[in-house]
């Protein structure tokens, strides 16, 4: 009967995406696909040293990103880690990880995220000078960065949020109302809280899984879900964290879903039989219904048999689950597509990174690329090219998409010459999708 509800579920599952509405697409303007490198100065110097992760806005104009690069904005010197926002219509590279003197942090900065207008980036940083604040002590905390008045502000103070004493990896909503973010409380577990920005209060999510550690948190740009990683159990009434004497097992398994508004935690990824699966990388759909999630079972979905890890996505509306890293004609992938995958705002274009040779014609680089696949006509084409279109020979990740599915950010060890530079250690670029 189980089984039966699936089937069904999935059903309904593919009829939703299958009647998404069209895409806005860069050829209706008559523009070309291009590539643009994002980890350059403003007069297009690649970064002198290697970039970590990076961000794009909702809008596709800005990217966030961080590096030890000294080249990219004057006074930038040292070997800190540091943040940076490059907008891609100026050009313009800013030092978001500044003092209120505008100098760099002490400390080293990761970057996080960024709202859907750029206004707002959120990042963890290690350093105790990023605001006219006292602190001390070497601790992880977030920072919200406002460009449009210049001001950082440390996001919750430890001594109001007492399971807060460390917190990094924040997620902030579209709108810049909410950010997701993890802690690690004084009893050694980790936990995930949920800031109301313009309540200017703060939540912590997951109390109905005992002895869990929790993880990853992702938050869907209408600031109506948040998901996590976790290796507790739904109890209800809720259980006690931190049990003295229990060992607790090890993170990062099951994947549960947070509404904010109902403040109800349900999982989100589960085999045919009800099975736990262990999620390895998620994400949300911008509207929250789509929990994204790549894992290695084969006992997902129906008739999965490439023995690779692969993409689903789960309707949390429906319970159906589709798996989504598939060619053309919904041939299987013939390798690994293990980090997880993203969604355009409209739930019809999902983007994923993948190793298999199969997705497209004429793949013989033999590394990971990026894809993008319609859900609607099962098309998909390779993102992560070249800047001549050709097809790269390093390894991809993808990183960010906008939220009309027309930019896509990817990371890449970055050996290809790019227009008005050299060849970089490591970069980020941008795919302009027709």
């Amino acid at each position: 009967m189980r089984r039966l509800r699936h089937a069904a579920a999935a059903a309904a599952l593919l009829a939703g995406f299958s009647t998404a509405l069209p895409m806005t697409t860069a050829a209706a303007d008559g523009r070309q696909p291009r590539t643009e490198q994002v980890s350059v100065a403003a007069d297009g110097t690649p970064a002198n040293a290697p970039v970590d992760g990076g961000r794009i806005s909702g809008d596709g104009r800005f990217v966030v990103f961080a590096s030890r690069a000294t080249n990219l904005v004057p006074g930038a010197t040292g070997d800190r880690m540091k943040v940076f926002l490059k907008d891609l219509r100026t050009g313009r590279v800013e030092l978001i990880s500044a003092t209120p003197d505008g100098s760099v942090a002490d400390d080293d900065s990761t970057a996080d995220s960024i709202s859907g207008d750029g206004r707002y980036v959120v990042f963890s940083s290690f350093a105790t000078d990023l605001t006219d604040a006292a602190r001390t002590g070497r601790r992880s905390d977030v920072y919200v960065r406002d460009r449009g008045t210049g001001r950082t502000e440390l996001l919750v103070r430890s001594e109001d949020v007492p399971s807060a004493k460390s917190a990094s990896d924040g997620q902030i909503s579209d709108d810049g109302r909410y950010v997701a973010f993890s802690s690690t409380g004084g009893d050694g577990v980790d936990y995930i809280h949920v800031r109301d920005r313009r309540e200017k209060t703060t939540v912590r999510i997951g109390d109905r899984l005992p002895w869990g550690v929790y993880a990853s948190p992702v938050i869907s740009a209408d600031g109506s879900k948040v998901g996590f990683k976790s290796n507790g159990v739904p109890t209800d009434p809720p259980a006690t964290a931190g049990v003295p004497g229990i060992r607790r097992p090890a993170p990062d398994r099951r994947f549960y879903v947070y509404d904010i508004r109902t403040r109800r935690t349900r999982p989100a990824a589960w085999g045919l039989d009800g099975e736990d699966v262990r999620a390895d990388r998620i994400s949300l759909s911008p509207d929250g219904r789509y929990a994204l999630f790549s894992c290695t079972s084969q006992h997902v979905v129906e008739n999965d048999t490439n023995e690779a890890g692969d993409v689903f996505a789960t309707d949390l509306a429906t319970n159906g689950i589709r798996l989504l890293s598939l060619g053309p004609g919904g041939v299987q992938a013939d390798r690994s597509s293990p980090v997880g995958a993203l969604m355009s705002a409209d739930n019809r274009k999902v983007f994923f990174t993948s190793g298999a040779t199969n997705l497209v014609p004429g793949d013989t680089n033999d590394t990971y690329d990026v894809f993008a696949r319609d859900l609607a006509t099962g098309a998909v084409e390779r993102v992560s090219t070249g800047v001549d279109g050709a097809q790269r020979t390093d390894n991809a990740r993808l990183l960010g998409v906008d939220r009309a599915g027309g930019a896509v950010l990817f990371g890449s060890s970055a050996d290809q010459p790019v227009p008005k530079g050299s060849p970089t250690v490591s970069g980020l670029f941008v795919r302009r999708l027709a």
